[in-house]
């Protein structure tokens, strides 16, 4: 399961493309985009807002423990250059000092470094951090739906001392963000076996029976690993029919099957 958590719709667009993500209609406090297990939110700039939107994905996506959250945005810098991903590993909030350290126990496709979040925007860049607003409000709040190694913040630099944040549009947002997606990707695989641990679902072994035994593609192995994870939360202790599944050979086919008996539950998200 994973919750996607932006303030910009322009840094959401490249995220709601890569998942293939549809606007949910029957919310309206905020812009939520889902498919499958995974869900998104446009929670508009601020710490406040983005804890409000944190609070009501949760709730929204039906209240599962242990998802993955990741809130992905833009930053301003003087210690990275424009263009760089980093990954939080301290995330300090300016008013009131109070200081997080997500835990980082996975390899990292990206550097990781202090995300500052501020009330108003920064044109001074005098200290070794990525600026930011909304980063200690949405891990403040996520901290209570999800264990902290499953929760993380990744900046993308859009302005610094050279570029100042006011030429650059939402194209260059999308852009910038769009550049990572693929390490996006990678950081949350490599999150996915420390939260099926935690959620006690056990998706390895079923996971590595079919793609040793059948033939999958790379993205299909992703959506075989979130098919796996999303059966076990919806139906705990219901084994799946695995002789059906390997007679099938085709990691599409099973896909196919999965996603059938998958609809005939509740879906988390709508």
């Amino acid at each position: 399961m994973l919750r996607l958590v932006t303030a910009l719709h322009a840094e959401a667009r490249p995220l709601i493309a890569h998942w293939r993500l549809k606007p949910v209609a029957d919310h309206d406090a905020f812009k939520v985009f889902a498919r499958d297990d995974v869900a998104l939110i446009v929670s508009g700039i601020g710490k406040a807002a983005s804890a409000a939107a944190c609070a009501y994905l949760h709730l929204a996506s039906g209240g599962e423990a242990n998802a993955i959250w990741l809130n992905v945005g833009v930053g301003g810098s003087g210690a990275f250059p424009v263009g760089t991903a980093v990954i939080a590993h301290k995330i300090r909030d300016r008013a009131t000092g109070t200081a997080w350290y997500p835990p980082l126990v996975v390899d990292l496709p990206l550097p990781t470094g202090e995300v500052l979040t501020v009330d108003a925007v920064e044109r001074g860049y005098a200290e070794n951090v990525v600026y930011e607003m909304e980063a200690s409000g949405y891990y403040a709040t996520a901290n209570r739906f999800a264990t902290a190694e499953l929760i993380h913040s990744v900046k993308v630099i859009s302005d610094g001392p050279e570029t100042v944040i006011e030429e650059i549009d939402a194209r260059r947002l999308t852009q910038l963000i769009e550049q990572h997606v693929e390490s996006l990707e990678t950081l949350i695989e490599a999150l996915a076996d420390p939260a099926a641990e935690l959620r006690g679902l056990g998706v390895s072994e079923t996971l590595a029976l079919l793609t040793e035994s059948c033939r999958f593609t790379s993205t299909e192995r992703h959506q075989l690993r979130r098919s796996l994870e999303r059966w076990n939360a919806l139906a705990p202790g219901e084994p799946l029919p695995m002789d059906e599944l390997l007679a099938l050979g085709r990691g599409r086919d099973i896909l196919t099957k999965l996603r059938k008996r998958l609809g005939e539950r509740t879906p988390v998200v709508g």
